[in-house]
């Protein structure tokens, strides 16, 4: 996990099961912040209450949050990652 600053948003950058995937950085519950969370398996956990969001789409694991997370597209080629900032 990582953090990186694409057209002035802060983003997560997960690999996990040697996937990249790309989360926004705020709980979409409260605000809280999701780059201090950890991973927990292919979870994302929000430090404030616990809530947890799937690393893969954003989807809400267990609450109270009960709205996705944002999340972005991942492309690896080469060495280079790249970002899609549009919705998914």
């Amino acid at each position: 996990m990582t953090i990186v600053m694409a057209d002035g948003r802060k983003l997560i950058v997960v690999a996990y099961l040697g996937k990249f995937y790309a989360l926004g950085s705020t709980c979409p519950y409260a605000d809280g912040p999701l780059d201090h969370g950890r991973l927990a398996g292919g979870d994302l956990v929000l430090p404030w209450h616990g809530a947890r969001f799937s690393v893969k789409n954003g989807t809400p694991i267990t609450g109270p949050a009960s709205d996705k997370a944002k999340s972005y597209g991942v492309a690896v080629q080469g060495d280079e990652t790249f970002v899609n900032l549009g919705p998914l």
